[in-house]
């Protein structure tokens, strides 16, 4: 942060013009406090690391459901597509019908 020697000892000057004979207190009392908010960011980090780890388990979750619902439509459209027969084509339905029709008319004539 830029502070040196000088800038420290200034600070150090200042505190005991302000807190005299109660430095040693204050400064244990602000010992605590920074100990106490470095313990409570650390739980802090640890319970987002937590958080965090069970969106991204539960996120892969999601994301695995999906392919396989997404592997059963696909398997589902591939096995439709082949139970579909061909159509027969018009022109041979056509065909079967004059041969029979010219059949039953010579069947007749006779």
């Amino acid at each position: 942060m830029g502070i040196g020697t000088p800038e420290l000892i200034l600070f150090g000057v200042i505190a005991l013009l302000l807190f005299g004979k109660d430095l040693p207190k204050v400064a244990k009392s602000i010992g605590k406090t920074i100990s106490e908010f470095k313990k409570g960011m650390s739980e802090m980090t640890s319970d987002l690391r937590e958080a965090t780890s069970d969106i991204e388990e539960e996120a892969r979750s999601v994301n695995r459901t999906i392919r396989d619902t997404a592997s059963g439509v696909d398997e589902a459209v591939q096995q439709k597509k082949k139970k579909k027969k061909k159509p027969t084509p018009k022109f041979v339905e056509d065909e079967d019908e004059s041969v029979s029709s010219s059949s039953h008319v010579e069947s007749e004539q006779s």
